[in-house]
C-alpha cells in the first residue's frame, strides 16, 4: 500500500470512529447538540432550530474541534471538511425526524 493509500485509510477510519464518538451524544441531546456549533448569522438565527434532515447551517468549526480536543484528540488528523461530513453524517443518522402533522 501506498503512503497515500495509507493516509487516506487512516483518515476514513478516524472518521468512522468520529462517528461512532458523536453517536451516542447526538442521540441524547438530538437538535440541542448541534445548537452550540452553529455560528450566529441572521439566517441560521431565523431557521434555528433546524428541523431534522435539514442541511446544517454554518458551523463553528473551530469551536467543535476546542471541544472536541481533549475528548476525542485523534480528530486532530481530520481537515475541517472531514469534520463537517461528520457532524452533517451524524446529524442525518441520529436526529429524530419531526413528527408527522396531518394537514
Amino acid at each position: 500500500m501506498s503512503d497515500v493509500d495509507d493516509a487516506q485509510a487512516r483518515r476514513m477510519r478516524s472518521r468512522a470512529r468520529l462517528l461512532e464518538f458523536l453517536k451516542f451524544r447526538v442521540l441524547a441531546s438530538q437538535e440541542a447538540f448541534f445548537e452550540a456549533w452553529r455560528l450566529a448569522t441572521p439566517a441560521a438565527i431565523e431557521a434555528s432550530p433546524l428541523p431534522a434532515g435539514a442541511a446544517l447551517a454554518s458551523l463553528d468549526l473551530i469551536g467543535f474541534r476546542r471541544w472536541l480536543q481533549p475528548l476525542w484528540p485523534e480528530a486532530a488528523v481530520l481537515s475541517d471538511a472531514d469534520l463537517r461530513h461528520c457532524l452533517e453524517q451524524a446529524h442525518h443518522l441520529y436526529v429524530d425526524p419531526p413528527p408527522h402533522r396531518p394537514a
